[in-house]
């Protein structure tokens, strides 16, 4: 559960032009001022400063930090190109040989943020709630550091289906603490990102060859060796299955997070 404080949501939409259910903005203030009494009049202002002070402090120090960057949720994204099939339960992942959407989107500072064919990649949809991402970025941020992990295959991060709600908001926090260095692209409020990428469960990697086309899928928590299998099959390389661990399989994803207002 989260532990922010029971006061109005601090969620920002970044640019989206659609907003979840309820996110509306604050009550306009009533006019009126102290009775005309201007002694009144600098202690209610002062009280005010006050309270405003406290719940900056309250706020910094829950977000990880005065970043308004790190209260975004959602952003806008353009999608051009048809979307890859959803991954099923099956063997066989329809997605295999199609060639990916190419999306547009934000960053959670507003920077450009894009997803296209081009270079070998691997493509991590993430819920900043969901217990198997909460484990999987760490150690992908690990492998990547330590060198396990080969550079010429780019990874991009998708945070999606963000919900202060369920907990480990916000997302830019959580993964500023995690030391994730990679360029990570914010879904819209209604899963456009994740619903182009066929993704029905957290989390999900893509690995992506260099002429765009699907490679590899795979959704749960990760091993190393199944990690390294998607960077292979990014660069192109034979791969052997590698089979899941028990007790990692993926979270479902609730499609469209949001429904639009």
């Amino acid at each position: 559960m989260s532990n922010r404080p029971k006061t109005k949501s601090k969620i920002q939409y970044g640019d989206s032009p659609t907003q979840p259910a309820g996110a509306k903005g604050g009550a306009k203030p009533s006019g009126g001022g102290a009775g005309g009494n201007p002694m009144g009049a600098k202690i209610a202002i002062g009280a005010a400063l006050l309270v405003v002070l406290i719940t900056v402090i309250v706020f910094a120090v829950q977000d990880g930090g005065g970043d308004s960057n790190n209260k975004v949720a959602f952003q806008s994204a353009t999608v051009t190109g048809d979307a890859l099939p959803d991954l099923g339960e099956g063997a066989a992942d329809p997605a295999v040989g199609l060639t990916i959407p190419t999306i547009v989107g934000k960053s959670f500072d507003g920077s450009k943020v894009e997803i296209k064919p081009g270079g070998p990649q691997i493509i991590a949809v993430l819920a900043h709630w969901c217990p198997h991402c909460q484990s999987e970025v760490p150690k992908i941020a690990q492998w990547q550091a330590d060198g396990v992990l080969d550079s010429k295959v780019k990874i991009t991060g998708v945070s999606t289906a963000a919900d202060e709600s369920r907990g480990n908001f916000p997302p830019a926090s959580w993964l500023e603490k995690e030391e994730w260095k990679n360029p990570t692209m914010v879904d819209t409020p209604t899963s456009a990102v994740l619903n182009a990428l066929g993704v029905t469960g957290f989390p999900t990697l893509i690995a992506v060859k260099d002429d765009g086309t699907v490679a590899l899928r795979l959704s749960g928590e990760l091993s190393l060796d199944q990690v390294k299998s998607l960077a292979s099959a990014a660069l192109g390389e034979e791969t052997e299955p590698v089979e899941e661990t028990p007790g990692t399989t993926p979270i479902t994803s609730p499609v469209p997070t949001t429904a639009a207002p």
